[in-house]
């Protein structure tokens, strides 16, 4: 009696099992297809970021250059030595190197991979060249109102052209950070505010 229902068990989970396996085979195809997808999309995310950080660099310097160049080469009302113009525009054109080794930070954690751009320090690194970035932007746009003299204007082509630069990186830089940030869109202000205490908290040195 007992062999007898072994031998059901048995054939009852025989014809049990390929059941199974068959029902959740498509579950376990898509779940497959969905990690695969997802890996060929952050893929092509790092990919572009490689790329489009060095770009930023680039085209930041040469519009920082060019409107420093435009604003600081002369003076309406005075007539200043050359040497005076040089190292008055090569003063305005000391943050550049901060553009140069944050892009390049970022270029960095691109090319080691996307887990590396979610840490929070290259999460809120994105966010700071976000801001500076729009900075830079509102800056340009209403140089008047930022310097408080109305003689310090770009032309109109400098204007549109480094505004826009400027506003490409933010761009970026902003894209890169809300990829790689968890959560929904609602939760980004939240975030952001979260980022910016982090970064100020960070500035202040430890207690030895």
């Amino acid at each position: 009696m007992l062999g007898r229902l072994l031998i059901a068990i048995t054939a009852c989970h025989a014809l049990i099992t390929p059941r199974l396996l068959v029902q959740r085979a498509p579950a376990l195809k898509s779940t497959v297809a969905d990690a695969v997808n997802k890996g060929k999309a952050e893929k092509g995310k790092v990919s572009f970021l490689k790329t489009a950080y060095p770009v930023a660099s680039a085209a930041t310097t040469l519009a920082w250059t060019a409107c420093a160049m435009q604003a600081l080469g002369t003076h309406p009302r005075l007539t200043l030595p050359p040497l005076h113009t040089r190292l008055t525009i090569a003063q305005a054109l000391v943050p550049l190197p901060l553009v140069w080794a944050s892009c390049d930070a970022l270029k960095a954690a691109a090319e080691v991979g996307w887990s590396r751009l979610q840490s929070a320090t290259y999460r809120r690194l994105n966010l700071a060249l976000c801001a500076s970035s729009l900075w830079l932007a509102s800056a340009c746009w209403f140089a008047p109102a930022f310097t408080g003299a109305t003689t310090v204007t770009y032309a109109c082509k400098l204007k549109a052209g480094a505004t826009a630069i400027h506003l490409a990186t933010a761009g970026i830089a902003a894209g890169a950070w809300f990829e790689s940030s968890p959560g929904s869109l609602l939760q980004a202000p939240g975030r952001v505010v979260k980022g910016l205490a982090g970064a100020g908290m960070s500035l202040v040195p430890p207690r030895g």
